[in-house]
């Protein structure tokens, strides 16, 4: 009777486990009407494509509070600008799971990985950028450092 006690939990410890790791290390699914999640080459062509939009690029790690914080204040801001001449891209530093991705639900979103920090190497300092009409990927843009000081900023940049 021992046994099959202990067997049962042995299984049940070991279900449990990889449901956890299933969880953390498999990547999650942007939410309906986004794109799959792209890689940086897919970025930089999405990018380059839509410069006739303002554009925001969140580069956020799903594991960092602070990150998780500039990510609800960006959904909120672009939630009340409903203007198809604004684009958003999220870029995470690892995979991210389906609910941390779910935190920028917008359909204007595309969200993007980016674990061997290519892209971070190449934008630089800062949490979110803003890139004007026109702008390319090289050019200046509006960086955040501390996204709740810049929020007023960035709100003005927006279309």
């Amino acid at each position: 009777m021992n046994k099959k006690i202990l067997v049962v939990w042995a299984l049940l410890l070991i279900a449990v486990g990889g449901w956890a790791a299933w969880y953390l290390f498999a990547p999650g699914t942007p939410p309906a009407g986004q794109p799959p999640l792209g890689d940086a080459a897919a970025f930089r062509t999405l990018f380059e494509r839509n410069t006739d939009k303002t554009r925001v690029i969140a580069y956020l790690s799903p594991n960092d509070q602070k990150d998780l914080l500039s990510a609800a204040l960006l959904d909120a801001q672009v939630e009340s600008n409903d203007k198809p001449t604004l684009a958003i891209y999220v870029i995470w530093t690892s995979a991210p799971p389906t609910d941390v991705m779910a935190r920028i639900p917008d359909k204007r979103a595309a969200q993007f990985m980016d674990t061997k920090g290519v892209l971070r190497s190449l934008l630089g300092e800062g949490h979110v950028f803003a890139y004007a009409r026109g702008a390319k990927f090289d050019q200046q843009a509006f960086r955040t450092r501390e996204i709740e000081v810049d929020m007023p900023k960035l709100r003005e940049l927006l279309p």
